[in-house]
């Protein structure tokens, strides 16, 4: 699969949900082994590629144009974080939470409701370190990438389907939606159970997380008061003290920074 392209016009990026491995512009040649793209498109007369978040080549792929390179946005934060990144974006939210409490717990009435909202807002937390760490591997490698399609939940035809737009966007340079509907569905997903973070972890970054009790309460209790507005199966509210409160969010945070202490390690990078 050839990694860098030359489109023999101008190019314009329209959405920031597409990123390129390198390049440039007032490429009067191609550079050395670059396969050419012949741009539909025109602006002001002025051949070029047109790139939407529906319409693109692949973002693992360098990009050089024949006349200029414009784009209308930065790429969104996700292509541009690390592993660091994600685990520094983990880490405020929680002490957001724990802000909200130490100087809002003051209100009788409304503390139990301040309590149940702060542990949705911590497993929130949990959820997203999750797909952050799917999209920072899914985005840097395509190996991953494609083992990230088995890992979001698409039925086995239409995971083949897609599988075959994709390789021709990396081997034919089709203009097409594919890569960006598989991180839609990584956006989309949720990975509020511990099967999933266990399941994903194991497939993207090689690591056993062990099994752990109080997490998977804890998940637990988010969903009965996310989807069941707090109640427990036989009817009654669920109720937290402060102390319980506090535990339950540091397990959380111990939780992940378990995994960040762990040796992730993308897989077969290509």
């Amino acid at each position: 699969m050839n990694t860098k392209v030359y489109v023999d016009g101008g190019i314009v990026i329209t959405t920031p949900y597409f990123k390129y491995e390198g390049g440039g512009s007032l490429y009067t040649t191609p550079p050395e082994g670059a396969e050419i793209i012949m741009p539909k498109d025109t602006i002001e007369g002025k051949a070029c590629l047109i790139i939407s978040e529906n319409e693109a080549p692949s973002f693992f792929k360098e990009y050089y144009a024949k006349t200029f390179f414009s784009t209308k946005y930065l790429i969104a934060p996700f292509f541009g974080k690390n592993q660091h990144d994600c685990f520094i974006y983990f880490d405020n939210k929680i002490n957001e939470v724990l802000e909200l409490l130490e100087h809002n717990d003051v209100f009788l009435p409304t503390q139990q409701n301040l309590y149940r909202l702060s542990i949705v807002s911590t497993v929130a937390a949990l959820d997203t370190l999750i797909s952050d760490l799917v999209l920072y591997v899914a985005t840097k490698d395509r190996n991953a990438f494609l083992k990230t399609i088995d890992c979001i939940g698409f039925t086995a035809r239409d995971s083949a389907k897609l599988m075959e737009r994709i390789l021709r966007m990396w081997c034919d340079n089709a203009i097409d939606s594919a890569e960006q509907e598989v991180v839609n569905r990584v956006l989309q997903k949720s990975y509020s159970s511990m099967s999933e973070i266990k399941n994903t972890l194991k497939t993207l970054y090689d690591i056993s997380i062990p099994k752990d009790n109080n997490i998977e309460h804890i998940i637990h209790l988010r969903h009965l008061i996310a989807h069941r507005n707090g109640r427990k199966k036989d009817g009654t509210v669920i109720e937290f003290s402060r102390d319980e409160t506090f535990t339950m969010i540091n397990q959380i945070k111990n939780f992940a920074h378990s995994i960040n202490n762990s040796p992730l390690k993308i897989q077969h990078i290509g």
